[in-house]
């Protein structure tokens, strides 16, 4: 019986101890001073196959006035008619750039990166599937007539 009462008293001195350390680190408002620390988590990185490299030729900045998530949000709202989806036919020759990375879609299935061929595509669905011989692969949607690669449209490069 005395050894019940010693773990008893043990627990209830733990608690007593856990309460305290947690009182003293409220501030005066009574919220808990770690929410004024927390910072905004970092924007995903993108793929290693989607960074940038490095180019001599100036690339023009598509800038647009409403946010990328809103206009992928319009377009997938409003009825797209067949003749706005981009296919595999309407997509193959085409080129897209996102800040400083030019993409094309060659017609015979190759995919270029700033000029470098370095995969290969197919239309599968609403999604581009970009693959290469080693295994690795990433999707970029089709949205109406416009591409977007983690809910950021790319811009259609200009002739």
């Amino acid at each position: 019986m005395k050894q019940s009462a010693l773990v008893g008293l043990a627990v209830v001195f733990l608690c007593a101890a856990g309460f305290l350390a947690w009182r003293l680190t409220l501030p005066a408002s009574g919220q808990p001073a770690v929410q004024a620390q927390i910072a905004p988590p970092a924007p995903p990185a993108k793929p290693e196959w989607f960074q940038a490299e490095a180019s001599s030729q100036p690339v023009a900045v598509v800038e647009s006035s409403a946010p990328a998530a809103a206009q992928a949000e319009a377009k997938a709202a409003e009825p797209v008619a067949a003749a706005n989806t981009l296919t595999a036919e309407t997509l193959a020759g085409t080129s897209w750039q996102d800040g400083q990375i030019n993409v094309a879609f060659l017609p015979d299935g190759r995919w270029q990166m700033n000029g470098r061929i370095c995969a290969k595509w197919e239309v599968s669905g609403d999604k581009v599937r970009i693959y290469d011989d080693k295994g690795e692969e990433h999707f970029v949607d089709i949205v109406g007539d416009s591409l977007a690669f983690n809910g950021q449209i790319i811009g259609k490069a200009k002739p």
